[in-house]
């Protein structure tokens, strides 16, 4: 056996005839030493443009072609790693690890299009070691996956903190979530809420998008808040995302402040028609500064856009926790769960919001399978063979191929692309 082509082990048979336009035949990581191995490409994506380092969702079940958790080697996932399409380790975190159903792991795209294919591989034990925290670029400065089943609600980018602390009561944790687990506010008391520690990384944002997952189960009669870095409406105030009660309490807003006192509405979600309860929707807001562009975008398109307003200021540096519920002022928190809370420091592109909705909603955003990724390779020739005195049939024999310029007809050195 050889390896060619993203670290799969072809037949010598094949010798690689097949000659994929880039590929490398020379892996990064000794691939063979995992068992196991299907690939996943993403003929979903819609995007008019790549998206570099990207975190793509791969489901993984017992009914997956390719897939099988028997022949994982160790515990939880512990041997699953991921390679693009030249044979390079990319990053990955699991999210959710279900032998006997189905597991979610985030992986980190290099270069996402249509035509990317990515490869998993697993059976392994000793796997070559990967960073989790790498699944998340640079830009993220918070990424809370909130599945947790009691505090703390870990911070995966390894830039914030966790949600470690509560006040209250009436907070539930592990509740089903549109990915795993979910935090449920839906029976919190007033001022009930979970914190995590004040980080500078939250406040110091000059541009910005905030994106998670709703399913809001009632609207209260009062005004209910969901996240928030201030000590209350207008003081040491950073940002704030609550839902109104005398406008559509289902329709959210977005309050920022330069200052820490005063809290101007870049954003809102009231322009939004038939707000959903009950069901599962994801949101995102983002602001950037260079063109005071500031976007409201729900299940990944654009429902908001505001163009006029300017400010020379970023984000006020509040001491206070980021708070998740109604946790200043008596505040009453959201009524309704809450997953995948995340933060950036840039305004993420409408192909990127639509791809974070697509990759979690779409069932056909990503496609999967166990068979060589043939189409890869512009040139192929066929070799069979013939010998009269054979008398038996031979299994896993070893043959030798001779190559030369036009011999098998057709062949050619100067199609090779390594």
């Amino acid at each position: 056996m050889m390896k060619c082509h993203s670290g799969k082990m072809l037949p010598s048979i094949a010798l690689c005839a097949m000659l994929a336009g880039g590929a490398a035949l020379a892996d990064t990581v000794d691939w063979a030493a995992y068992g196991k191995h299907f690939y996943v490409s993403f003929p979903g994506y819609t995007g008019n443009a790549a998206l570099n380092d990207f975190p793509v969702l791969v489901r993984l079940s017992p009914s997956l072609n390719g897939f099988d958790y028997s022949k994982c080697r160790l515990s939880n996932g512990g041997d699953l790693r991921f390679s693009d399409d030249d044979g390079n380790l990319i990053p990955s975190e699991i999210d959710t690890w279900n032998p006997n159903g189905e597991s979610l792991v985030w992986v980190k795209v290099p270069t996402l299009t249509r035509t990317t294919v990515i490869h998993a591989h697993y059976g392994c034990d000793n796997p070559v070691s990967m960073n989790p925290q790498d699944v998340w670029d640079e830009n993220y400065v918070g990424v809370w996956h909130l599945g947790e089943s009691a505090l703390p609600l870990k911070e995966s980018s390894g830039v914030s903190t966790p949600f470690s602390t509560s006040s209250g009561s009436g907070l539930a944790y592990g509740a089903a979530g549109v990915i795993g687990g979910a935090f449920n506010m839906a029976d919190a008391a007033q001022s009930s809420a979970v914190y995590a520690a004040d980080d500078s990384d939250l406040t110091d944002l000059d541009n910005f998008t905030f994106e998670y997952w709703l399913k809001q189960t009632a609207t209260g009669t009062a005004t209910l808040s969901l996240l928030q870095k201030c000590e209350g409406s207008s003081t040491d105030l950073s940002y704030r995302i609550y839902f109104e009660k005398d406008k559509d309490p289902t329709r959210p807003n977005y309050q920022f402040s330069g200052n820490g006192t005063t809290s101007p509405l870049i954003l809102s979600g009231n322009i939004w028609t038939d707000p959903p309860l009950n069901t599962w929707y994801f949101h995102a807001w983002s602001y950037d500064h260079a063109t005071h562009t500031r976007l409201s975008w729900k299940d990944g398109a654009r429902v908001a856009a505001y163009d006029t307003q300017t400010r020379s200021a970023p984000v006020y540096d509040s001491a206070a926790p980021l708070s998740l519920g109604g946790g200043f002022s008596n505040a009453f928190p959201f009524k309704g769960q809450i997953d995948e809370l995340r933060i950036s420091k840039i305004a993420r592109s409408e192909n990127w919001l639509k791809a974070t909705y697509d990759t979690v909603h779409n069932a056909s955003f990503a496609v999967y399978g166990n068979e060589n990724n043939w189409a890869k390779y512009s040139h192929k020739f066929m070799i069979s063979f013939s010998n009269a005195q054979l008398t038996e049939t031979l299994t896993d024999f070893p043959v030798l191929v001779r190559v030369a310029e036009n011999s098998p007809a057709g062949f050619s050195y100067a199609d090779c692309k390594k």
